[in-house]
């Protein structure tokens, strides 16, 4: 399912009165690294690293700038 498929969901979803948060994450993993393309690059660097929630059967990255969005095109 694509993100733009998400937001045709989600839309479908509010005409029928439920609310929804979307976060989005631009990351990049180049040779063994985790990149956030999300943030500033005269910032400190941060060492991002992958974690897996087993319970959950995800996948967390702990330090990744998420930003609301609220559209495809937002995106």
């Amino acid at each position: 399912m694509s993100l733009q498929d998400i937001f045709e969901e989600i839309e479908k979803g509010q005409e029928q009165g439920e609310n929804f948060v979307v976060k989005c994450s631009y990351l990049e993993i180049y040779k063994e690294s985790v990149f956030d393309l999300l943030r500033d690059e005269f910032e400190e660097e941060v060492k991002l690293n992958i974690y897996e929630d087993v319970e959950k059967s995800e996948f967390i990255i702990k330090g990744a700038i998420e930003e609301e969005i609220s559209s495809y095109e937002e995106a």
